[in-house]
């Protein structure tokens, strides 16, 4: 079992490395497998599918880019300004990473539950903290609001990566004051 787990983790590690320099559309099982040091059969005895592998590798990312930014937000005591902090440490991270960044952000989530936000810990503290501020604005739907937000992230995140704009820190603010007028 041991055995077992420490070549998962090669797996995931080797498919962090990998996304990191190239796309996720160019990884291929037997790069992965070689950057991890073992065969493809391994890889098959360690995860059924590449769509296991890729959510696995995905929560991963989100598990460590989360645990980075939480303790940080903990400090700031306005909502909005924690949602701004999260959203600017989102777009520095996917300026920084993009190809990563990009596989974490379009990673399919099947739906907004609470069962599987808890699966995706960046999701759902940036969730989290879009309902902290929802509770300051009461009118406006939160389920509704969380995928205006999330929307942006990802538009924004795909003009970032291919570089189609620079980050500008004061577009997040001024997006996030639009939305809490309507």
């Amino acid at each position: 079992m041991k055995n077992k787990t420490a070549t998962r983790d090669r797996l995931i590690n080797a498919g962090i490395s990998l996304i990191k320099v190239n796309s996720v559309q160019k990884l291929t099982l037997r790069q992965i497998a070689h950057e991890a040091g073992v065969t493809t059969g391994a890889f098959y005895k360690s995860f059924p599918n590449r769509q296991v592998y890729f959510r696995e590798l995905a929560n991963k990312v989100s598990s460590e880019w989360a645990a980075i930014i939480e303790p940080e937000l903990a400090g700031i005591p306005l909502a909005t300004e924690r949602l701004l902090f999260l959203g600017d440490n989102l777009m520095r991270t996917i300026v920084a990473q993009p190809n990563l960044a990009h596989f974490v952000l379009e990673t399919p989530v099947v739906s907004f539950s609470d069962d599987e936000l808890a699966k995706w810990p960046l999701l759902n503290l940036t969730f989290r903290n879009v309902k902290a501020v929802l509770d300051e604005h009461s009118r406006i739907d939160k389920n509704s609001f969380f995928i205006q937000i999330w929307i942006f992230i990802i538009g924004y995140a795909n003009l970032l990566q291919s570089k189609s704009i620079s980050y500008d820190p004061e577009l997040l603010k001024t997006t996030l004051e639009k939305l809490l007028e309507d």
